[in-house]
């Protein structure tokens, strides 16, 4: 993991009127500002949180990828990066 990695800002959001008031039904998940396209059918799991633990906040979500990236980021000099 990269010394310069830090946490991630989630946002799950409900958009409507400051006027109104009563039970949150969030319609938008947000990673780091960007939108994300998720299931409707798969909730977004927050795990229980442990105050004074000083232990980070668990999210459990599934999304839709566009595109996944498995790899090394650079090959060692003069490797061959075929398979």
């Amino acid at each position: 993991m990269s010394s310069d990695a830090q946490g991630s800002v989630l946002e799950i959001l409900e958009h409507r009127g400051t006027d109104q008031v009563g039970v949150v039904i969030p319609i938008e998940i947000r990673l780091n500002g960007q939108a994300l396209l998720c299931p409707p059918d798969t909730p977004v799991t927050v795990h229980e949180i442990a105050i004074n633990d000083q232990a980070p906040v668990l999210v459990t979500l599934t999304v839709y990828a566009r595109r996944i990236i498995i790899g090394a980021e650079q090959d060692p000099p003069g490797a061959d990066p075929r398979p």
